[in-house]
């Protein structure tokens, strides 16, 4: 199974639990790779802005002033043309080329696998938690009307 995953260029990445009783197994792909699976499966991304300005034309905008911008399969040739991969194109195009290599459903199924799940970045998970709301001060009394609100 490793063998099959790297082979694909795939990166795999593993680590005990603190009871070394589970072993984690983290896969990715650097951006090379990311390409080669979007070109191979035609995925469809977002052009970029100078892409549009390669051809003369300016990008479309909304009514609040973004760009609405046309979506192509990608072509690992013309990558400069399109946008950044997001976070989630990235593990989608992981998750599509793992779904070539192996069946998922009966590696849980043949328990060869206990779980499976994409992971957050812990970075933007921070930053989510830090600007948006910290439910450690959150009180539980504070969820609810108090008697005088509740009117």
């Amino acid at each position: 199974l490793v063998r099959a995953i790297r082979s694909e260029g795939l990166q795999l990445f593993s680590f005990e639990s603190i009871d070394k009783d589970v072993v984690f197994w983290k896969i990715s792909a650097s951006l090379d790779t990311l390409r080669d699976i979007a070109d191979k499966l035609l995925y469809n991304m977002p052009f970029n802005r100078q892409s549009y300005a390669n051809v003369g034309q300016q990008v479309p905008l909304d009514l609040d002033g973004q760009g609405i911008y046309a979506y192509g399969a990608f072509k690992k040739n013309h990558a400069e043309d399109y946008h950044d991969f997001t976070s989630i194109d990235q593990i989608r195009l992981v998750l599509l080329e793992l779904q070539s290599i192996v069946d998922i459903d009966d590696l849980l199924d043949q328990g060869i696998i206990a779980r499976w799940f994409p992971a957050a970045k812990y970075e933007e998970m921070m930053k989510l938690h830090s600007e948006w709301v910290s439910f450690q001060c959150m009180s539980p009394r504070s969820w609810f009307p108090r008697g005088k609100d509740a009117d």
